[in-house]
């Protein structure tokens, strides 16, 4: 299928269907393309729909041990042993560039890539990609503004946060670049919940990102949660990926990389 609800509903409430969808894929793939991008993008996504990851909701690190980790692990390696990722790294250029070219069917990212994919795919690409929702709502991160407590104008610096933080401005940001805002208050508004996407074929991005929204999961983070996944990521997957080396031995470069730096 092509109908973005149709394909959504191809791996609906699983990750592993998502893999699963890759697999019929790649029997009638065509020449030099894949499935997605790279296993890390997979790993990514369904590592961050989890509510415990690395850590337990008292500090203790438990990412070996982890229903998350290891789970998402198991997935990327799937993919990469299936022969369905473009071996990419995000952000490279020749990630950039194969948006441009075509060469894979899918990307796992959150709501503010589609701007990314708009500017590296270019005009030639609009309405070929769209928009589906993941197999289930998760939270890659976000970010935060601070002021100094010995900031110069401390209380006009924190009155222009909480002014950039507003609901409206928050509505406003992902109308102009779809970066999808944190307030729940923002969810409500029209700009937000009935916003479409021209480039990616009208698709109601306001709908099928307020409903993730609605339902990720409370994270437990602690203080190398970061670390933790760009570890698995950039080290343990793309060893296993771009160099051929065993899934064992992706995971115990990046376990070792993981605990010459991280303190239990």
């Amino acid at each position: 299928p092509t109908d973005r609800d149709e394909v959504g509903e191809l791996w609906a409430g699983d990750w592993s269907k998502y893999v699963d969808t890759g697999e019929d894929y790649m029997k009638n793939a065509p020449e030099g393309t894949a499935f997605m991008d790279g296993a890390a993008g997979l790993y990514n996504g369904s590592v961050s729909s989890y509510a415990k990851k690395n850590y337990t909701a008292g500090g203790k690190l438990i990412y070996k041990d982890s229903e998350a980790v290891n789970e998402s692990w198991d997935l990327a390696m799937r993919a990469v042993e299936g022969k369905m990722t473009g071996k990419l790294k995000q952000f490279d250029k020749a990630w950039d560039q194969a948006y441009a070219n075509g060469t894979f069917a899918s990307v796992i990212c959150p709501p503010w890539m589609l701007g990314y994919i708009k500017e590296k795919a270019g005009d030639k690409a609009e309405d070929k990609w769209d928009v589906a929702p993941a197999p289930k709502p998760a939270n890659w991160g976000g970010s935060f503004l601070t002021v100094p407590e010995k900031a110069k104008n401390k209380e006009e610096a924190i009155k222009l946060a909480t002014w950039l933080t507003a609901p409206q401005q928050q509505a406003k940001l992902f109308q102009k670049q779809a970066s999808f805002p944190s307030s729940s208050t923002a969810l409500e508004l029209p700009e937000v919940k009935d916003a479409k996407h021209a480039y990616f074929g009208d698709a109601p991005i306001g709908k099928i990102f307020s409903d993730a929204a609605r339902g990720i999961p409370t994270a437990v983070l602690g203080p190398k949660d970061g670390l933790i996944k760009q570890t698995f990521t950039d080290v343990g997957i793309l060893q296993v990926e771009q160099q051929g080396k065993s899934p064992e031995e992706g995971w115990d470069a990046a376990v070792k990389k993981i605990d010459d730096v991280v303190e239990d």
